[in-house]
């Protein structure tokens, strides 16, 4: 993800009009990115975690070394025995790689085999938009906050996210396939 503005900004004027200063929006031309992982199921939301520079590059090991360890003991808490949870994670190379597969069986951790390029189909990605909207409300437009400020920025978002958006999300996930499968696969508007 990416911190500023997310969303295009459009400006309607007569053909006889001169651009207004007051009108204009700078482009960042390199905004400061960040990774930040979270879940929720229809139990709770789930533990949020910043990516820290110091862990590197987001691959198979790095993955399996900070994120994956916190998973079980989050779906555990929130499984009962006659529904155990099941993980829903993009198709992200660190994620679907043999290592990373391989640690998530050995801890226990199910996950639903997903069809790439689904972000349609994923309804955490609306709750990323969702917090870019709520950090761009709060927080402005600063092109670089410092990467401490940013972390907290996050993580309060994510603590701010209301449970009955999250849960709309999940309630929706029948009519989002349905959609999907009428479309043939195509994208949908969710």
């Amino acid at each position: 993800m990416t911190y500023g503005r997310h969303c295009k900004t459009y400006i309607t004027r007569r053909q006889d009009e001169q651009l207004n200063d007051t009108c204009v929006v700078d482009r960042v031309q390199r905004k400061q990115g960040w990774m930040f992982w979270a879940c929720f199921s229809g139990y709770g939301k789930g533990p949020g975690l910043f990516w820290e520079k110091e862990w590197g590059p987001i691959n198979s090991s790095s993955y399996c070394d900070y994120t994956v360890p916190i998973i079980p003991g989050w779906m555990a808490l929130n499984a009962f025995e006659q529904q155990p949870l099941v993980l829903m994670q993009d198709n992200a190379p660190a994620y679907i790689a043999e290592e990373t597969v391989v640690e998530m069986q050995y801890r226990g951790i199910k996950a639903i085999q997903w069809p790439p390029y689904s972000p349609d189909l994923n309804p955490i990605e609306t709750c990323w938009d969702w917090i870019k909207d709520w950090l761009e409300d709060r927080y402005g437009d600063e092109p670089k906050p410092s990467y401490d400020t940013l972390r907290g920025w996050i993580k309060e978002a994510w603590e701010a996210l209301p449970d009955a958006f999250w849960r709309e999300k999940l309630e929706e996930m029948p009519q989002r396939m349905e959609a999907v499968i009428l479309a043939e696969g195509k994208h949908i508007p969710y």
